[in-house]
């Protein structure tokens, strides 16, 4: 059958500007003509992607399905409050960090019948990327992408510096050795470039963690081990950046600014985020020629990774029409296609990222997301996204089904130890000990 896309420009432009699209063929009406919700979140541009091509597409090869479209913000309380409720959309995009809450809370549907039956081939994605959506052996979710965090650096910065460029082999410990030496300060004693920037946050720090060889969670996912050793050092690390050599700015002014907006004009020589920042950078500063690496080495070469999947709801009546449109959109072209528009993160599919369409980023202008001019600069910006998943550096195993209490306390363990110059000891322990009781508790 004939595929018909819109052009990228016009899709986006007839959402953000609130223009009716229609689909790329006739259907003929039935009356067994059935409706799949399906709910996603990101920006007008990227609810696009669905509206102007994948929904029209898919429902030109299944005449007899019908998609609504689904945009939430603040997903997982939605979600809670959906489920709570017992009214869940049929197709569910979710966040690696939140699927383990929604497998607990009896939400998703347990996949394996369908991906045995129809021989759907889970060898096609990275296996790093598995664990974010299963339990105890079951999937729960396929995945969409991958995303890894990534080390944004400015080379003129470092050549200035006389230092060499960060790569694959880079360490934390170098890391902070250079950001000492890139960062200026003025006659005044006032920091004019910083060695690094990020957000000192809870998300963030499962990278370090796991780095320094510590875990976030115990094996069964059940109790809190952020007070051990390695989450201690990767913080009393974070103090010499942040407090004891002021490397970066306050907590509080990264969370004021954003730590992107120092890069982005200049007044940082690093910052880590994830991938999804990319083409941001590049749109915000154009003039800055900056490259990426992966995330630097400690003990271990690894950092923390998320992914957006699809999931069947507990509450669909159409489970089997879900699942074909949880494949339309998992296939290797609608990847492409996405990582080709957005390039916020890898697609999840190892033959969509070997493919000569991961090196053909076109972006999306109109809505100010630049595309990758060649491919040297597709090296310097997003080269390292394959290495990573390609070496197994990218962790999907720090995600709890209480993920929502291990952010809230260890986001004020950080700011206690930052602000208020708690012992990272102390403040972890308190952390883990309130976790664990609300655990015990629920």
């Amino acid at each position: 059958m004939k595929r018909c896309r819109k052009p990228v420009a016009a899709m986006t432009l007839s959402v953000m500007l609130g223009v009716g699209v229609t689909g790329c063929a006739n259907q003929a009406d039935t009356d067994e003509k059935i409706t799949l919700s399906l709910s996603v979140w990101g920006m007008p541009f990227e609810n696009a992607l669905y509206t102007d091509i994948y929904i029209p597409e898919f429902e030109e090869l299944h005449p007899n399905i019908e998609v609504e479209f689904m945009h939430f913000e603040d997903l997982r309380q939605r979600y809670v409050t959906l489920g709570s409720a017992g009214d869940l959309p049929d197709v569910m995009r979710q966040s690696a960090t939140d699927v383990k809450e929604y497998i607990a809370r009896d939400m998703n549907v347990p996949l394996d019948e369908y991906i045995e039956r129809d021989n759907f081939d889970m060898e096609d994605f990275p296996p790093e990327i598995w664990p974010g959506v299963q339990d105890d052996g079951v999937t729960y979710g396929i995945p969409q992408d991958a995303n890894v965090p990534g080390l944004y650096y400015d080379p003129e910065a470092f050549e200035e510096a006389g230092l060499e460029e960060p790569d694959h082999d880079y360490t934390l410990e170098q890391m902070k050795e250079d950001a000492e030496v890139l960062t200026k300060r003025g006659a005044n004693g006032n920091v004019e470039q910083y060695g690094l920037v990020m957000g000192w946050d809870a998300f963030n720090f499962p990278s370090f963690v796991l780095a320094f060889g510590g875990d976030i969670w115990s094996e069964d996912l059940l109790t809190s081990t952020v007070d051990n050793e390695a989450s201690i050092r990767a913080l009393e690390y974070w103090r010499d950046l942040v407090v004891d050599f002021q490397l970066t700015p306050s907590s509080t002014d990264v969370a004021q600014m954003g730590p992107d907006a120092y890069f982005k004009a200049g007044r940082a020589a690093m910052y880590i985020d994830g991938s999804w920042m990319a083409p941001s950078i590049k749109s915000a500063a154009p003039d800055l020629e900056y490259k990426a690496t992966s995330f630097p080495k400690g003990e271990q070469k690894v950092s923390r990774s998320v992914s957006s999947s699809f999931a069947i709801s507990q509450n669909s009546e159409h489970p089997e029409e879900a699942w074909e449109l949880i494949k339309f959109l998992t296939d290797k072209e609608q990847l492409n296609e996405y990582w080709q528009t957005l390039w916020v993160a890898a697609p999840a599919r190892i033959s969509s990222m070997e493919s000569d369409a991961y090196e053909d980023v076109v972006g999306v202008p109109e809505a100010d997301v630049p595309g990758i001019d060649s491919q040297e600069e597709f090296e310097d910006k997003a080269g390292y996204l394959k290495e990573s998943l390609d070496n197994g550096w990218a962790n999907q195993e720090w995600f709890s089904p209480y993920q929502n209490y291990y952010l809230d306390e260890v986001n004020n363990a950080i700011q206690s130890v930052l602000v208020e110059g708690v012992e990272p000891e102390e403040a972890l322990k308190k952390a883990a000990d309130r976790i664990n009781l609300s655990i015990g508790s629920n």
